[in-house]
């Protein structure tokens, strides 16, 4: 057992902001939610400067030797998010906007602090960890508190917090956990008076709404409300929330953070299936990798993007919405059934009808999407929504030529494996966990 899972709650949480402490709302402490975080890179860019042993000293809290480790932990697993350069203000969603978020106030520490836990603890082989529990649930007890305070209920912090808590059971959690908390939040938002009275704080109002936008915890699920990132910079002025063309990248760059942590969980449970050779369905993936190498730059990838690897994108991206449907409209109609037992089955369904109609687009990547967006959504009944598909491959190409690069490498990677192919074919280059360590946001 890892030492992050030794530690016993008492060891873990005894350092922790005390309970008056955790009573204060944000803006009673402190005016501007930038204070924490600024005292951590500060502190951060001191110790690199002078060989300070400790750069957290300056937060206004007793932290323990397992809060140091899991903030470097969280630190190095968004680093180029976190500390990579920021030529002319580039925005960052992890440091801009998430650590503000995160370190504003107990409930929200605590949050982070599981998130890190569990990631942490996945990294060393554990499927689960009795650290980020006790943190969650030290998270939970201080919302709690908050919640008894009628005025403290419909607070900044409050929000904060269950974005976090939302943000654990889409990875570490449950659906149904996901859906109790996502509800909590929609309850508190109307309470405010709606997303607009979020106004003043820009960093808990695009996060409030891009979560808002979601039905179940995934954007590879064709049920949220993803068409809201494609709104025309003409309708901007009108927009409730994204009043201006630095508002859609912002939230845009948010959704792309989020996209890759669902890269993930959508990597692990696909290659928790049986490790099964999909002959068609590996041919399909050889395909676009192929497509991808022929027409690849040696300078690097261009900021517009082509119609071509648009095409790509929207094949990669059609698998993956597939592989992730569930059969199921609700999560409580889905009983005791195994998510991977219907990626198994959703497998299957995709091989067969691409070996049955493999001399149709066998070679050609554009009866490959035709087949996919046109033939099969008719055929198979899956119930996938090909406009859904389609407004998610606009997204992505709106982002820059790193980004796309790099999300389209990482699926191919994932696919490949999944298919039955060669496990070492792009060396492990571009996993999420990668991807999320190295890219800068946007």
């Amino acid at each position: 057992m890892s030492d992050e899972n030794s530690e016993s709650s008492s060891s873990v949480l005894n350092t922790n902001a005390s309970s008056d402490t955790a009573l204060i709302p944000n803006n009673e402490r402190q005016s501007d939610l930038e204070g924490i975080p600024y005292q951590i890179l500060s502190g951060v860019n001191l110790a690199l400067g002078s060989s300070r042993l400790d750069p957290f000293d300056q937060l206004p809290m007793k932290l323990s030797v397992i809060h140091h480790k899991l903030l470097y932990h969280w630190f190095s697993a968004h680093a180029a998010m976190t500390f990579g350069p920021s030529p002319d203000g580039a925005f960052s969603p992890m440091r801009d906007v998430w650590l503000p978020l995160d370190l504003s106030n107990p409930a929200s520490f605590n949050a982070l602090m599981a998130l890190s836990a569990a990631h942490l603890s996945r990294m060393q082989g554990f499927s689960q960890s009795e650290v980020a529990l006790e943190f969650k649930s030290e998270a939970v007890r201080i919302v709690q508190l908050w919640m008894q305070d009628p005025e403290r209920a419909v607070s900044d912090d409050v929000l904060a917090a269950i974005l976090r808590l939302l943000t654990f059971e889409r990875y570490w959690g449950t659906e149904a956990e996901w859906i109790i908390h996502h509800k909590g939040l929609m309850n508190l938002l109307e309470a405010r008076g709606g997303i607009a009275a979020l106004s003043s704080n820009w960093r808990l109002e695009l996060t409030t709404f891009l979560v808002s936008l979601m039905a179940r915890p995934t954007w590879f699920d064709c049920s949220n409300q993803i068409q809201e990132l494609l709104t025309h910079t003409s309708e901007l002025p009108l927009h409730p929330i994204l009043r201006k063309g630095s508002d859609l990248r912002k939230l845009r760059s948010l959704w792309l953070l989020s996209f890759i942590q669902d890269m993930g969980t959508f990597r692990t449970n696909l290659l928790r299936t049986t490790a099964v050779h999909y002959s068609a369905f590996h041919e399909a993936i050889l395909l676009l990798k192929a497509q991808r190498q022929d027409h690849e730059l040696d300078t690097g990838r261009p900021e517009l993007c082509s119609d071509l690897e648009l095409t790509r994108l929207a094949c990669l991206l059609f698998i993956c919405v597939l592989l992730q449907k569930s059969p199921f409209e609700s999560p409580h109609d889905a009983g005791n059934c195994h998510e991977e037992a219907w990626i198994f089955q959703n497998l299957d369904l995709l091989n067969f009808f691409l070996e049955t109609n493999m001399p149709s687009w066998h070679g050609s990547l554009e009866n490959l999407h035709s087949i996919l967006f046109f033939h099969f959504t008719t055929s198979e009944g899956t119930g996938l929504d090909p406009d859904y598909v389609r407004n998610m491959t606009t997204i992505i190409a709106s982002l820059t030529g790193g980004a796309r690069y790099t999300v389209e490498r990482c699926l191919l990677e994932i696919l490949c494996r999944a298919s039955g192919g060669e496990q070492n074919l792009f060396e492990e280059k571009f996993t999420p966990d990668i991807l999320m360590s190295t890219i800068s946001g946007q």
